[in-house]
């Protein structure tokens, strides 16, 4: 059989929009950009080392992803009531396709200037990659680059938890960039038509080798 090899697909680098939500708090929200699904959702078991905390918060300034609290005004209030938890620190992204995380902005820091150290990202209860240090001073919005890219396959939750922050400190972000991963380019078939006439050239080529040959 005759094989060809189409065109190389090509990685692209993606932007979720996390910021603009209603404020409700749900078990999760499901984003779509470049023809990529991300959710975002509280059901992190058994992937996550630690409780989940019972709602994500999504508002103006983008989801909340970590919050050390003792009142409730940091990333909202749980969804049927209770106390806010002290730490909000662990929620879980899966995307519909394989993707490289690259990095996030931050768009809101609550507790004056503060290092919130690095951000984990655990699969499985295992890190899988890091970012660079979350600095904050209330009103910067800056752009955190994971250190190396960092591989998420489909339909796989990772957990997004950072180590620590100031008590009533919190910070949200506004966007995730990711970069798609295209699939492995395999030989196909060439259509038939082209094979079939590759076969009658072919043919005709050795018809005429072999007349020469009987002539001489």
């Amino acid at each position: 059989m005759v094989f060809g090899f189409m065109a190389p697909s090509q990685a692209a680098l993606v932007t979720f929009n996390l910021a603009g939500g209603t404020g409700t708090n749900l078990n999760s929200y499901s984003f779509t950009s470049g023809g990529v699904g991300l959710t975002v959702s509280t059901a992190v078991s058994p992937t996550t080392p630690v409780s989940p905390q019972g709602f994500v918060s999504y508002t103006n300034p983008g989801i909340c992803l970590f919050a050390n609290a003792t009142t409730a005004s940091r990333c909202g209030v749980p969804a049927t009531g209770g106390t806010f938890p002290a730490s909000y620190n662990n929620l879980a992204f899966s995307f519909n396709s394989d993707v490289l995380l690259r990095s996030f902005n931050v768009s809101q820091t609550i507790a004056g200037t503060a290092n919130f150290g690095s951000l984990n990202v655990l699969s499985n209860n295992a890190s899988i990659g890091t970012s660079a240090p979350i600095i904050g001073n209330n009103t910067a919005i800056n752009r955190v680059n994971f250190t190396n890219p960092i591989l998420v396959k489909a339909n796989t939750p990772v957990v997004f938890n950072t180590a620590s922050g100031l008590t009533n400190s919190a910070f949200r972000i506004s966007d995730l960039v990711v970069d798609t991963v295209p699939p492995v380019d395999a030989p196909g078939p060439l259509p038939m038509l082209g094979a079939a006439a590759a076969f009658r050239a072919s043919r005709r080529l050795r018809r005429r080798l072999s007349n020469k040959t009987v002539k001489a």
